[in-house]
């Protein structure tokens, strides 16, 4: 498990996780809701369509420590597809 330092090195790893690099989703321990805008801003991303949902769901996070660990250690890699272009709809 892997506990990052700064926002930069949390989205490399979460990019490597996209690009297929590891398969393993990137936690966020959300207290008092500190990371809400930046889940917002994931989320509008995913509306938009800048980002697909199974990158999103690459991105767990929850207020509680011992929930996030559970989360994190049952997830299991979903088959991401890394090509870039319009989806058909």
């Amino acid at each position: 498990m892997r506990f990052c330092l700064c926002l930069g090195e949390f989205l490399e790893v979460l990019t490597w996780s996209q690009l297929g690099i590891q398969r393993k989703a990137c936690g966020m321990l959300n207290v008092n809701g500190y990371y809400d805008p930046l889940l917002a801003m994931a989320d509008k991303a995913v509306a938009e369509g800048f980002l697909s949902d199974v990158h999103r769901n690459l991105l767990l996070s929850d207020e509680d420590p011992e929930r996030l660990l559970d989360r994190l250690s049952n997830y299991s890699g979903a088959s991401v597809d890394k090509r870039i272009g319009p989806q058909v709809r």
